[in-house]
């Protein structure tokens, strides 16, 4: 059921909004993660699309016909083939291309001048040594491929002469080379969920269940005095009221799986004027079991309703999509398919939005609803609630359990939908993985979160009732209240229960937790399957420990009480996972001082943000030269309340005892081995809501040793937030931080 939605992003680069579009969600991302020796990865999104159920659909070669073009299906022996071929041509290509390039130079100096790597277009060297201007048409870098300029001359600059064979040879190679190029791999992610509905005998059996489950309780639905539709919810209506059954019409009506399919085979993203001319073709079959329960509705004397996201555009009279709809859906024998009154489409009115809501309000004025049936939370909900039922909102989740089977009925869709929204770009939905710990050493995943004043509500009434002005020092039981800061979080049941469902989706082994009042405040959010432990003593509500997954043993070491250096800022937490054992890793959860996120400290003020926060360094440096010596796998995880991305480029400083900048004053060698890999370094800032209004750069980071980051390949991401289930249930202004080393 079509229509796009904003998006979110969750990791480690830059996000494209997916287009305004025929369904209610086309949010999938596609983005692969690209690490060589830096630990981050950047991800790409595009907008997703809508795919459906099994059959034998005509080939949507027709597509392309009305104007996108695409290459006739090959078999596999083909593709390996133009596989093969492509690989020698790229191979023969790049090689004349260098030996045209120094033959170009030999035929025009008499010598062969090999290339010069990492040389720029625009400049040249000069035998006296001097670096001259050159234009913008020629280029020195030849090593790495053939180059769209002629060659610049080694003493002169100026573009050489072509060397004619060669270049006629490589004209006719290279676009050879890049039409035998296999087609770009973005919506491949929809190949398994495309072929599982086309192909699997699994996918028709499903539907033909839900929908003979959905005829076999029409009589009941129609013969219950209430309402299926939340909004004529609690109403009773009189038996005279006509009855309606609504239902999505893409992907639970119609399979549109061949405009899937075509958009896997071309590696096109989603389009609307592909997407056009598709409904434009009539050519969408019913989803197995739907026109045999159409009918069963019709016969039984609900009057049926599709209500799609397919779209109207202001102007269009008629209305294109809905003229097309219609004629499809009577060509199959769809029951009032002859019926405008029956069609209710995106945008046929002002109202008529992406939100189904309306649509169904405008039914229930005149018919009571005794039945619904789609394949997205939103053919059922309003978009708010659909998020609420995400957050596993209690109340939403019974009343979706009591309706489903009996009068709402859910058609399987496998490529995407609202759910989607919160997981963003694809390295966001990896992220969301409920992966198993297994005990083999494959990886290990560290993550951080600051989860700002988490405490149960219980502790955070007793303590408001004492809040104090200014903030507490760390032996007090108390939380501030100052009247020029916004007022702390006070969560309740389904806050945690919402926060919950964001920990589920942390890829991680273990969690250092930073703003947690202690053990009983970090259950609320990490239930069952985790381990909590090593939270620091002091009496303030705002600690710091570990989340561990339950199985990976750990041993808890003694707190490093120097951090609080003024019996007002925060010790750090220590932990060692898998003591003994050759997997042994030693972790420390640390939250630093605020206010001081850039600048150099060499003028700090002692009694400022930046002058406790100069102290904290060589304490923090210790610990770490401590690690280092003990030749230990170590990483140091949380709050730094600094941009490391901006510290890491000013000098430590020649003091030790005080430093200048913090993060080449802890990453030394000194002694072997003090050398750490930032999880961010050279990461786009990716915010943890569309609402987050921190500065742009990250102040949570994960400090991995030399050692630690030396076992394999590291990717960072970080969990981003849905922004209205975000602000509904105070969310903390920090979002967790992933470090995965494979």
């Amino acid at each position: 059921m079509p229509t796009a939605s904003s998006a979110h992003s969750v990791s480690r680069a830059s996000t494209m909004a997916p287009p305004a579009a025929r369904r209610d969600v086309r949010l999938r991302s596609v983005a692969r993660a690209s690490s060589s020796a830096s630990p981050v990865a950047a991800s790409r999104m595009a907008a997703a699309t809508k795919s459906p159920g099994p059959q034998s659909n005509p080939p949507p070669s027709s597509i392309e016909a009305a104007g996108t073009s695409r290459s006739a299906p090959v078999t596999n022996s083909t593709r390996r083939t133009l596989r093969l071929v492509n690989g020698l041509i790229a191979w023969l290509s790049v090689a004349l291309c260098m030996v045209a390039s120094r033959a170009v130079v030999s035929n025009h100096h008499g010598s062969t001048a090999g290339s010069t790597a990492g040389s720029i277009a625009g400049m040249s060297s000069h035998p006296a040594g001097a670096a001259r201007s050159t234009p913008a048409t020629c280029i020195l870098d030849i090593s790495a491929r053939c180059p769209q300029h002629p060659p610049c001359s080694r003493t002169t600059g100026e573009p050489m002469r072509p060397f004619m064979p060669f270049n006629l040879l490589l004209a006719a190679l290279l676009p050879l080379a890049a039409s035998a190029e296999p087609p770009p791999v973005e919506q491949r992610e929809l190949l398994g969920g495309v072929l599982w509905l086309q192909q699997a005998p699994e996918a028709r059996l499903a539907t033909l269940s839900i929908y003979r489950n959905a005829t076999g309780m029409l009589k009941k639905a129609i013969a219950a005095p209430d309402s299926a539709a939340i909004e004529q919810r609690g109403q009773q209506a009189a038996a005279t009221v006509p009855t309606a059954v609504i239902v999505d019409v893409d992907e639970t009506m119609l399979d549109n799986s061949p405009f899937e399919a075509y958009m896997v085979r071309s590696g096109a993203a989603f389009d609307e004027a592909a997407w056009a001319r598709w409904i434009g073709m009539r050519s969408a079959v019913p989803v197995p079991g739907a026109l045999e329960f159409a009918k069963a509705a019709d016969k039984a004397g609900a009057r049926m309703f599709y209500v799609t996201n397919r779209e109207c555009f202001a102007g269009e009279n008629p209305c294109k999509a809905k003229a097309d709809t219609m004629a499809n859906m009577a060509k199959l024998g769809f029951p009032r398919a002859d019926d405008p009154e029956a069609f209710l489409l995106k945008g046929e009115r002002p109202d008529w939005r992406t939100d189904k809501t309306s649509r169904r309000r405008h039914v229930a004025a005149t018919h009571r609803i005794v039945m619904l049936v789609g394949d997205d939370m939103r053919d059922f909900v309003s978009p708010a609630q659909a998020h609420a039922l995400h957050a596993r909102d209690r109340e939403l989740t019974r009343l979706a359990e009591a309706e489903i089977g009996r009068r709402w009925f859910v058609i399987p869709n496998p490529m995407y939908g609202s759910w989607m929204e919160r997981l963003g770009t694809l390295d966001g939905q990896y992220a969301a993985l409920d992966t198993a710990a297994l005990p083999a050493a494959e990886r290990i995943a560290l993550a951080t979160w600051n989860m700002e004043w988490l405490m149960t509500t219980a502790t955070y009434d007793a303590l408001k009732a004492t809040c104090t002005a200014g903030s507490p020092p760390s032996h007090a039981r108390a939380i501030p209240c100052n009247k020029d800061r916004p007022p702390l979080p006070r969560r309740v049941a389904a806050d945690f229960d919402a926060l919950a469902e964001v920990a589920r989706r942390i890829p991680a082994d273990v969690v250092a937790l930073q703003e947690v009042d202690g053990p009983e405040a970090a259950a609320t959010v990490f239930r069952d399957g985790w381990q909590l432990a090593c939270f620091t003593s002091r009496a303030h509500p705002q600690k710091v420990g570990f989340a561990v997954r339950a199985g990976i043993p750990f041993a808890c070491n003694e707190e490093v009480k120097a951090l609080d250096i003024d019996g007002a800022t925060r010790s750090g937490a220590d932990i060692t996972l898998h003591p003994g054992t050759p997997r042994a890793v030693r972790l420390l959860s640390i939250h630093l001082k605020s206010g001081c996120f850039t600048g150099s400290l060499a003028d700090a003020a002692p009694g400022a943000p930046c002058g406790a926060l100069r102290k904290q360094i060589p304490v923090l440096e210790r610990w770490i030269d401590a690690r280092a010596a003990e030749n230990a796998r170590f990483a140091v995880l949380g709050d730094f309340n600094r941009r490391l991305e901006l510290d890491a480029g000013l000098p430590a400083g020649p003091d030790e005892a005080k430093p200048d900048a913090m993060f080449q004053a802890l990453s030394d060698d000194q002694p072997k081995g003090a050398m750490l890999a930032r999880a961010t370094a050279g990461q786009a800032h990716v915010r943890c809501s569309p609402l987050d209004r921190h500065p742009p750069a990250a102040i949570d980071n994960i400090l991995a040793s030399r050692s630690l980051a030396a076992l394999g390949h590291l990717s960072y991401a970080r969990i981003t937030f849905d922004g209205d289930t975000a602000v509904r249930h105070k969310f903390p202004d920090h979002c967790p931080a992933v470090l995965t080393i494979h």
